[in-house]
Formats: structure tokens, sequence, C-alpha cells
């Protein structure tokens, strides 16, 4: 509009060649009422446009812990009275889809801290009850005279050669460790999606997997010196009592050298932790996709798109970090495989080797991760947040 009103040169320069427009001139101070009613026009344009800005940002956000925030302030409203908003600026630009929308949600720090809540909690329980298999499905990748044995006859054996007892090694670190690990790791998924939906892409299964390693690299760096400490008990029982004894003496004796593993921890924890989120974001959003074609309201499909979820997506987890299992647990044994070094012991494995105790660690991984993303959304509930996949 201004570029259209009248302009006029100052006095001051009203006898001399004209300065560039910048410098010389000046708005007149009367204006012709058609200029009048397009400044009028353009000011209506702009009132209109900073409303619509402001009602499209206080939308509520649907997905992440929006019904606590919503709560005391709107009735309650079921999935079917929510509408997410689509947004269209230019009649060529696509909407933004629901699972875009909850994508874009950046979590408060309220909803963070619930996020780590979650996490520390379902990741100790569910590494914590399944110690005596992973005790187990270690030996069975470190122990020659049991690479013959299925499961059952392994866990036979150890109990009549080391006792009951020796099924529970590595206990303390299991727990210190995952709590880490799990908040770490849960709350920085949530986090780092939609910085990954923003700056990287907007295909939601790679911001998944994106999200997902990233979370997953800051969480195992943390574990590793647990992890070293665990898998060292269980092969060497006598190594120490327990983490707060064994880790010191580890430390002492491999100083930084305890993060040897590390390499082999992602190549193990990172698959895994990709195959897992990823695979369970779309199960339970594809689950309550079909549930709502059926007719069926989320909340009554609620506990079997859970469960039907968590245990697709643990077999992912399993399959896709079993060969760094192998090399984490062939690297940790004792002394001498930690002086190996990572590469070399990576080299020294046959290409069957890494799929060495698969059957016993399929039972562990499945029992670990079912119960972790089923506690995982029974924690956030209880926490004020939505479950995982829900629109609402």
């Amino acid at each position: 509009v201004g570029d259209r009103l009248p302009v006029f040169p100052s006095k001051a320069n009203s006898n001399r060649n004209p300065a560039p427009r910048a410098q010389s001139l000046v708005l007149s101070r009367t204006m012709t009422k058609k200029d009048s009613f397009q400044l009028l026009a353009a000011a209506c344009v702009l009132i209109l446009l900073a409303r619509e800005t402001k009602a499209f940002s206080a939308t509520p956000s649907i997905g992440f812990g929006s019904a606590q925030s919503m709560r005391g302030t709107l009735p309650r409203m079921t999935s079917k009275q929510i509408s997410v908003p689509r947004l269209r600026l230019r009649s060529n630009q696509p909407t933004m889809s629901e699972e875009m929308f909850q994508l874009a949600h950046i979590a408060s720090t309220s909803e963070l801290s619930r996020f780590a809540l979650a996490g520390g909690l379902c990741s100790t329980i569910s590494h914590a009850w399944t110690v005596p298999i992973d005790v187990v499905k270690t030996k069975l990748q470190t122990d020659s005279s049991l690479f013959e044995d299925d499961f059952l006859q392994a866990t036979t054996k150890i109990v009549d050669r080391e006792g009951p007892s020796i099924l529970f090694a590595g206990m303390g670190s299991t727990i210190v460790g995952f709590t880490i690990q799990g908040a770490v790791k849960y709350g920085t998924y949530e986090w780092i999606k939609p910085f990954v939906f923003a700056g990287v892409t907007h295909n939601p299964l790679l911001v998944y997997l994106i999200a997902g390693a990233i979370s997953e690299m800051i969480g195992s760096t943390l574990l590793c010196p647990l992890e070293a400490t665990r898998i060292r008990l269980v092969c060497n029982p006598d190594f120490g009592q327990e983490v707060f004894d064994a880790l010191p003496r580890l430390l002492a004796e491999r100083g930084l050298g305890i993060f040897a593993g590390l390499p082999a921890i992602l190549c193990k924890h990172v698959p895994g932790n990709m195959a897992q989120l990823a695979s369970y974001e779309i199960f339970t959003s594809s689950g309550y996709a079909l549930a709502d074609q059926l007719g069926v309201s989320p909340a009554a499909a609620q506990s079997l798109v859970i469960i039907l979820s968590s245990l697709g997506a643990s077999v992912a987890s399993s399959v896709a970090s079993q060969p760094g299992d192998t090399v984490l647990s062939e690297l940790y044994k004792d002394g001498d495989s930690m002086e190996r070094g990572f590469t070399e012991v990576l080299s020294s494995l046959g290409a069957a080797e890494f799929w060495r105790g698969t059957g016993a660690r399929l039972v562990h991984v499945m029992a670990i991760v079912s119960t972790q993303l089923m506690l995982y959304d029974v924690v956030k509930q209880l926490v004020g947040l939505a479950v995982t996949g829900a629109s609402s």
C-alpha cells in the first residue's frame, strides 16, 4: 500500500535534482479518499491474518499429554469430537495430517520429565525380572560347554554346576544401568522427534528411526560401564559383590578400557531400539486406525493393540540386535577378550556364530521388550500422557 501512495519531494530539495527515493522523498500530509480506503483494506487484511494465526497457535496439541493440559478448562471430549486442524496457506500446499501434527508438537519440560519417569520405570522393571533368562543367554554365548544345548538344558547344567543364585548374577548393575538408560532413552526420544521432523524429514518412519538411533546412542554410552560389570559378574561370579563392589574394581583394572565394548553395545542396542520404537509406533497407530474403521472405540481396543504391538516390536528388536549382542558377550566374558578389542573379536567370529543363542535371546528380548512397552503406556497414562499411537 505504501508503494502506491503519492510521494512528493521535500521543500529543501524542490529546486534541485531529486535524490534517491529512500533519502529525499517523504509521505504527503494529505491523502485522497482512494488512498485512505487502500490503507484501511490493508489494515483489515493484517488483522484477519493475525486472528487466524492466533487461533491456530491456541489449538490444543493432540497426542503428547494434551488431555492433561486441557483438564479443568474444557469439557471432556471423545476422540470423535476432537478434530485436528488442517492448515492450508496456499491452495497448492498439502494439508498437515494428524500424524504429522503430533510429530510437530514440542513437549514441555513437564511432559519430558514424565516421559523420562515412565521410561526409567518400565526399563528397570522389564530388565530386572528377566535377569535369570539373561544369565542363561549370556552363558550360552560365552561358555563353550553349552554351545550345543538348548535353553532348558543349559539352565539345568548351570544351576547344577553353580547353584540357583547364579541366575541372579548382575542384578544390581542391571537395575542401576537400565534405570538411567531407560529414562534418558525415552525422554530423549520423545524430545527429539519434533526436531527431526522439522529439520530432517517429514516421513514418520524415518523420524522414528532417526530419533530412536540418537536417543539410544546417548543412553547406551551411559549404560556401557554397568553392562560391562554385569557380563563380568555373570561370566566370573567371584569377581566381586554386585555393582558397587565390581564396578570400581573393573574401573581400576581397565580404566577407560571399560568403554572398549561401546561399539559392540551400540551395534546391539541402536539397531534394536530403532526397530523396537519404530515398529511399535507403526503397529499401534495402525491398530487404532483399524479399530476405528471397524467401529471399535480406542478405549475398547487399547489393551489388545498394546499387547499385539509390543509382541511384534519385541521380535523385530531381537532380530535387529542379535549380532551385536553376541559380539558384546564375547568381548566382555573375560579380561583376555577385552584385551583383543572390538575389531579383533568381530573378525574372529564366523557368520553362523553371530546367531549363537538366538532361541534363548528371542525368549529374553520378547520378555523384556513386550513388558517394557506395555508398562511404558500404562505409566504414561498414570502420569497424564497419551498412549503411543493414539490420536487423542
